[in-house]
C-alpha cells in the first residue's frame, strides 16, 4: 500500500508538471514544430518532384516521427525521411556543424586536380571532386589553369577531361578550371519542373549561372581558352556524380569532343542550398541538367563509345583512356 501511494505521488508531481508547461506527454515543442515547418515549406515550394508528392502524408509522417522533439536537432531524422520520401535520390540534409566545417573548408592537396602528358602531344588532365569554401573554390580552379598552361608548354594539342570517379561538389570550381579546354559560352543549363531554364556559361576564367559569375580565377592564374578548339576526350565512369556530371553534360555539344567509358551514377540534377535557421543547409534537389542545345538528363549520361571495364585498373592498365587516346590520335588536329 505505501508502495502504491508513492507511485500515485510520483505520477500526480509528473501530471503537474506537464500541465504546468502547458503539454503532454509526447508533445512537440513550438520550436521544434516551427523548425520542421521550415523545412517542409521549402521542400513544398522548391522540391523538383513537388507536383507529384502528396504533401499530406509527407507532413503527417514527419509530424509522428518528431512527435516528441523539444528542440531542432530532434527534427533531424524526421527532416532526413521526408526528403528521402521525395525520391529524387539527390537531396540531403547538412546539419549546423558540418554545414560550418562544409563552407570553410580549404583545398585538399590531395584532392586537388592535375594532370600530365600521356604522349608528346596528349595531355591528361585529372579533375577531381570538390566541396569548399569560396577561396578554396578559387584555388581549385586556379590549379586547373595552372596544369593546363604547363600541358600547352609541353607540347599538349589534345586533351582527356577525367571525371571518372568524380562524386560531385561545387560545379563552379570545375567549369572554372576546364574552362580553356572546354572554350567559352554557354555550355549548359538547369531545367526546373515549370520549363523555367538557367545557363551555365564559361568565359575568360569566368563560371556564370545566367551571367552572373560564380568563379572566377585571378588575372594572375589565368590561362587563355585554347582556340582553335583543340580535340577532348571526356572519361566517365559509373562514379562520376552530380557536378561531376555537370562537366560531362557541358561537354556535349562542344566541336570536337567525344567521351569515353562507363554510363554516370545518375543523379544529373541540380541541388539548390537553403540556409536554416539554426545553420543547417538543405540541400534540396530543384532542376535537371541539360545541355546546350537543350536535351534534358536527370538520369545516367551516357558516353559517346562504351568501354568495359571499371574505371582505373589495378594493374597499371586503362582501356578507357587507351581508347581516348586512340581516338585522339586519329583526331585530324594531331596528325603529323
Amino acid at each position: 500500500m505505501l508502495r502504491h501511494s508513492r507511485i500515485c505521488a510520483v505520477l500526480a508531481l509528473a501530471y503537474l508538471s506537464i500541465a504546468a508547461t502547458g503539454m503532454s506527454a509526447g508533445d512537440i515543442s513550438s520550436e521544434a514544430q516551427e523548425y520542421l515547418d521550415e523545412a517542409l515549406n521549402i521542400m513544398q515550394e522548391h522540391s523538383i518532384n513537388r507536383d507529384v508528392i502528396n504533401w499530406g502524408r509527407v507532413r503527417a509522417q514527419a509530424d509522428a516521427r518528431a512527435a516528441d522533439a523539444q528542440t531542432p536537432s530532434d527534427t533531424y531524422d524526421a527532416i532526413r525521411s521526408a526528403l528521402y520520401g521525395l525520391q529524387d535520390h539527390h537531396s540531403m540534409f547538412i546539419p549546423p556543424e558540418d554545414a560550418q566545417a562544409l563552407t570553410t573548408a580549404s583545398l585538399d592537396a590531395s584532392a586537388s586536380p592535375g594532370g600530365c602528358m600521356t604522349s608528346e602531344d596528349i595531355a591528361h588532365l585529372r579533375v577531381p571532386a570538390f566541396a569548399g569554401s569560396a577561396e578554396a573554390a578559387v584555388l581549385y580552379a586556379e590549379a586547373l589553369h595552372q596544369t593546363i598552361r604547363s600541358l600547352l608548354e609541353d607540347g599538349a594539342v589534345g586533351w582527356v577531361v577525367d571525371l571518372r570517379g568524380n562524386v560531385g561538389g561545387d560545379m563552379w570550381a570545375m567549369l572554372a578550371g576546364v574552362g580553356p579546354v572546354l572554350g567559352d559560352g554557354i555550355c549548359g543549363a538547369f531545367v526546373d519542373p515549370m520549363g523555367i531554364t538557367q545557363t551555365w556559361s564559361y568565359r575568360a576564367g569566368t563560371a556564370s549561372l545566367e551571367g552572373t559569375a560564380q568563379v572566377t580565377v585571378s588575372a594572375e592564374a589565368l590561362c587563355s581558352t585554347i582556340e582553335p578548339l583543340a580535340p577532348v576526350a571526356v572519361l566517365t565512369d559509373r562514379q562520376t556524380c552530380s557536378s561531376g556530371e555537370a562537366i560531362a553534360v557541358a561537354h556535349i555539344g562542344r566541336p570536337n569532343a567525344r567521351s569515353f567509358g562507363q554510363a554516370t551514377c545518375g543523379l544529373s540534377t541540380a541541388n539548390g542550398d537553403f540556409l536554416l535557421s539554426d545553420g543547417a543547409i538543405l540541400l534540396l534537389t530543384v532542376s535537371t541538367f541539360a545541355d546546350r542545345a537543350g536535351t534534358a538528363y536527370g538520369s545516367v549520361v551516357a558516353p559517346d563509345k562504351h568501354v568495359s571495364g571499371y574505371g582505373r585498373q589495378t594493374s597499371g592498365a586503362d582501356s578507357v583512356l587507351d581508347v581516348a587516346t586512340e581516338w585522339l590520335t586519329a583526331q585530324e588536329a594531331l596528325q603529323p
